[in-house]
């Protein structure tokens, strides 16, 4: 599944201005500090964004350059080599 449909899946609902005064008057609790607590999904989707984030961007590079030698007919490779990719040696 790719990162759009997952973050496609979450529907952002308008806030009225009622509802943001009315959470806005919403006094802390002494001495307990703020803190949320992220889903497992949730949790799944940031690191999924993180790792997005950091890709290397050398990989689209490298698909853009064999997509153009196989449009251009000069992308050949050897029955051997993707034989020996398949079982991993």
């Amino acid at each position: 599944m790719r990162i759009s449909e997952i973050i496609a899946q979450f529907q952002v609902r308008k806030v009225s201005n009622a509802e943001r005064l009315s959470a806005a008057s919403v006094q802390p609790v002494a001495g307990k500090p703020d803190h949320i607590e992220l889903s497992a999904e949730a949790q799944g989707i940031l690191n999924a964004l993180k790792a997005a984030r950091e890709a290397d961007p050398t990989d689209a590079q490298r698909v853009e350059e064999l997509s153009s030698r196989i449009r251009k007919g000069s992308y050949n490779v050897s029955a051997a080599d993707v034989a020996d990719r398949i079982l991993g040696k």
